[in-house]
Order: C-alpha cells, then sequence, then structure tokens
C-alpha cells in the first residue's frame, strides 16, 4: 500500500494486487512474466502514470484512518457479539 500512497504502479503475484487498474499482475514464480511486466512500465510511460494514479487514487479513499477505524471496530463488535 505505500506505493499506492506514492503514486506508483505495481507489479505483483496474482492476489496480491487488487484491482488491476492500480498494476499488473503475473503468475507466483513467474521470473519472466515479471521480468515483462516491469520492462512494459519502464518503456512506456503512459500506462505507469494512470496505473500510479489509480493507485493513489484508490489509496485516498480505501486506506484512510476513518476506514480502518470502522473496519477494527466492526471486527470487534464481530467478536463480542459471538462472545454473548
Amino acid at each position: 500500500m505505500s506505493s499506492f500512497r506514492r503514486n506508483s504502479s505495481v507489479v505483483a503475484s496474482a492476489g496480491a494486487c487488487p484491482g488491476r487498474r492500480a498494476g499488473l499482475v503475473v503468475p507466483p514464480r513467474g521470473p519472466r512474466a515479471l521480468a515483462a511486466a516491469i520492462h512494459r512500465l519502464l518503456e512506456d510511460g503512459a500506462p505507469r502514470r494512470e496505473m500510479g494514479e489509480a493507485a493513489y487514487a484508490r489509496a485516498k479513499s480505501e486506506f484512510t484512518l476513518e476506514h480502518m477505524r470502522e473496519g477494527t471496530l466492526a471486527v470487534y463488535l464481530s467478536v463480542t457479539a459471538s462472545k454473548e
């Protein structure tokens, strides 16, 4: 998530990069695919910038203090409710 906050695109293995607008997803243990994805972003600035902007917008909207507080409270409430 720190790269999202820095307005950076991401290259990650499947499952590690939710929302493909913010980065490229490659198969786990796929070094050739990883290298190709990195090369693509280095060579073509337009998708890199678009993905970085999408990542930043997502970080701003979904990873706020308020959002984390609400999520934590929901977990605490569900745990305490199941104990009653």
